[in-house]
């Protein structure tokens, strides 16, 4: 364990929803069953910890499926990387601008429990084949363009569930701007960049190619 600078008032560990155990589509809030097993579920523990053996502010963020400018659905299309977009499993997602925001309140928020885990997804779960459907509407692709249903084995191990975000809802940010994928996905085919620039956005691309 190490220790942090002085006058540390908030510590956050971002986290992901892979942490529950499988519901097969069901509902998990931040009391539902963990696999305790898995590094993330003790790296959670450690962070947790931390807050009560250093007196300050402990946050773990549990994602959703994070999307945004580079990495959504309609992107994934003009690349033609989608693997399987027939998957009827759901799931949540967050736009990482909601994202930002909710941990942000979070460092700002009156709350003062030692430690508090939040769900950070939207408003609807939905399929992969949902998302994918919608986004090759919206950005007219044709059927040529999107005849990308090989699996692959991410594909394969995906799991099911539905995350309820009322913790975030409640306490730190009661309007998400993206509420689900509609809202998000339409923004980013309108070249929504928010909350990045473009600079920090072709500073990302440069580095993953």
């Amino acid at each position: 364990m190490f220790h942090l600078a002085e006058r540390t008032e908030w510590v956050g560990y971002i986290s992901s929803t892979s942490v529950y155990s499988e519901t097969e589509g069901g509902w998990v809030d931040e009391g539902s069953p963990t696999q305790k097993n898995m590094p993330r579920c003790k790296a959670e523990n450690l962070w947790l910890e931390l807050g009560d053996l250093e007196k300050t502010r402990s946050r773990v963020f549990r994602c959703a499926g994070i999307y945004g400018p580079n990495r959504n659905a309609l992107a994934t299309l003009r690349d033609r990387k989608a693997g399987n977009i027939n998957d009827s499993k759901l799931v949540s997602r967050i736009h990482v601008g909601d994202l930002c925001r909710g941990i942000h309140a979070s460092m700002t928020s009156s709350i003062a429990a030692r430690k508090r885990v939040y769900n950070m997804a939207d408003d609807l779960p939905a399929s992969r084949e949902e998302v994918f459907s919608y986004a090759k509407r919206l950005g007219s692709f044709s059927e040529g363009d999107t005849d990308l249903s090989t699996r692959t084995r991410r594909d394969k191990s995906r799991s099911s569930k539905r995350v309820n975000n009322a913790r975030l809802r409640n306490e730190l940010i009661t309007d998400l701007v993206y509420p689900s994928y509609v809202e998000g996905l339409k923004d980013l085919e309108n070249q929504c960049i928010w909350p990045f620039t473009e600079s920090i956005l072709q500073l990302s691309a440069n580095r993953t190619s």
